[in-house]
């Protein structure tokens, strides 16, 4: 993130914490020591070739191993580390990092890069890029070449993204905002293209705060969307339109740039390389819709 987007970001963090009544200390980071007890701080990436961890996902096929990958100014290389930030191995990757943000999986164990960064809003079109998952114990490990890629278009003004998501045959973007209105999903098609493929608005979240990262859950029902002010969770069985709030859970970090589903939680890390683990405990159930007690003079009132 650049010097005068983390400012950027500050003030908006700092604006909608306000807005919902959270208090946020002055630099707009909640420091490990000062964590929310039920959030652990489970690791730290030290690896000094992995400085600005910028995306996560738990491996399709390994168990305790998961992806990342770092963000835009360093090499297009991918990431095996465990859940206390070790790097287990890296592999180079034969395509351009201009600003990749966020990684994701499809349920046929596939790996999918996003090249989706738009700061200031400088780029007409970004990239998504498919890769078969390698083996993380590999030895000598050969660059891996995308075995599919999707060029996209803006539907009208460009914007800048941090979030991506695959569900069944669509690949899904949500917008980071800094305006404080509700951020914006939108989908294209996985199906092999022979040219650019337009961004097609399907959604919106009522996530007001800069989305920095997503997830699906497995059995692809539950959505996690990351942001500046710590996670949210959906409930997208019914429906992207349709999404139902599962709870929020406020951890102020403006470099918190990624989440994953594991066992039981959230894994998440920011570009200093915490590791965090947000138990499913902390997504209290939203309270339920208030109804005005009955008016016991109702029946006399005559209009």
């Amino acid at each position: 993130m650049n010097p005068a987007r983390a400012l950027f970001t500050v003030a908006i963090a700092v604006s909608v914490a306000a807005l919902v009544g959270l208090v946020v200390g002055a630099a707009t980071t909640t420091h490990p020591a000062d964590a929310p007890s039920e959030i652990q701080i489970v690791g730290q990436i030290t690896d000094k070739a992995l400085t600005e961890s910028s995306g996560l996902i738990a491996s399709p096929k390994h168990p305790g191993v998961f992806w990342t990958h770092n963000d835009s100014g360093n090499p297009p290389q991918l990431f095996a580390i465990d859940r206390s930030g070790k790097v287990l191995n890296r592999f180079p990757v034969a395509a351009r990092n201009v600003d990749w943000e966020d990684i994701a999986a499809d349920p046929q164990g596939r790996i999918y890069l996003a090249d989706i960064g738009n700061n200031g809003a400088k780029r007409h079109g970004v990239q998504v890029y498919r890769l078969d998952e390698p083996d993380p114990a590999a030895a000598n490990p050969k660059p891996l070449k995308p075995t599919a890629a999707w060029e996209l278009l803006y539907p009208e003004k460009p914007f800048d993204a941090e979030a991506l998501f695959i569900l069944h045959d669509t690949g899904y973007l949500i917008s980071k905002n800094f305006d404080l209105t509700a951020a914006r999903v939108y989908a294209f098609s996985l199906a092999p293209a022979k040219g650019p493929l337009r961004l097609k608005p399907v959604a919106t979240l009522p996530v007001h705060a800069p989305v920095t990262g997503a997830d699906l859950s497995p059995d692809g029902a539950r959505l996690a969307v990351q942001t500046v002010l710590g996670p949210f969770l959906f409930d997208i069985s019914p429906g992207l339109d349709n999404a139902r709030f599962l709870g929020h859970v406020t951890y102020a970090d403006i470099n918190l740039e990624s989440v994953a589903f594991t066992a039981n939680g959230l894994l998440a890390t920011d570009e200093p390389g915490i590791v965090i683990f947000v138990p499913d405990g902390c997504f209290a159930a939203p309270p339920a819709p208030a109804t005005a007690p009955a008016d016991p003079d109702q029946t006399d009132r005559h209009p």
